[in-house]
């Protein structure tokens, strides 16, 4: 019987041409626009499933490769230290101390913390994101997402760290979170947070907010 040979290479195309898409358009998409590209595959997903369900992950790849194209993407990957399975870290090309990764483990004197996006300067962190596609727990639960992130801070980070928490869906679906996530950026400066559906400012303007101006965009 013939061998039958599949086509591999359709997810990875799936996930590429989500990137090209940002790469393209990262300077001047909305808000709206990148949440846009979850929720049309959160319906999709739906519509041909029955659920959503299943399909983890997105978020978080749609805010690192807009973190990336934003800092210009020049990095060489390299094995993560300590790491197992192949886990990577991306090094500036042009600034070698200076690292974006996903997903990294930072150990703290209260057990750890691991944001879904963080750069770092010669391991001290100086930019952090958490990206959620709606606040499942409510106002407490985003509570205790900020409260992570000013420990991950007063242990890790940088004097002039920064930190965003995006979250996927409206103001208006969650007013409670929003009103929440404005009072504790009122008393934290370091602290900046969106909820992308239906804001129409630039994404990348409002990613500045989050990060250093030496960080941002260091394509030449």
């Amino acid at each position: 019987m013939e061998d039958i040979v599949s086509d591999t290479t359709f997810g990875a195309d799936f996930l590429k041409a989500i990137d090209r898409h940002i790469a393209t358009n990262y300077r001047t998409m909305s808000c709206s626009n990148l949440a846009a590209v979850f929720w049309d595959t959160f319906e999709a997903m739906k519509e041909e499933t029955g659920t959503s369900g299943g399909f983890p992950g997105l978020t978080e790849y749609l805010l690192f490769r807009f973190v990336y194209h934003s800092m210009g993407a020049r990095f060489e990957r390299e094995l993560r230290t300590g790491a197992t399975q192949g886990c990577l870290v991306f090094r500036d090309v042009a600034a070698p101390s200076m690292i974006l990764s996903r997903c990294q483990r930072f150990k703290l004197p209260s057990g750890g913390a691991t944001p879904d996006v963080t750069v770092s300067v010669n391991d001290k962190v100086v930019a952090a994101f958490e990206a959620k596609v709606y606040p499942t727990k409510g106002a407490s639960g985003m509570k205790d997402e900020v409260e992570k992130l000013a420990r991950l801070r007063r242990s890790r980070g940088a004097p002039d760290m920064r930190a965003m928490i995006v979250v996927f869906d409206s103001r208006e679906t969650h007013p409670g979170v929003a009103a929440l996530l404005d009072r504790e950026a009122r008393r934290r400066p370091w602290l900046a947070s969106v909820l992308l559906r239906k804001d129409a400012r630039p994404a990348y303007g409002v990613l500045a907010e989050a990060m250093l101006p030496s960080v941002l965009d260091r394509a030449p």
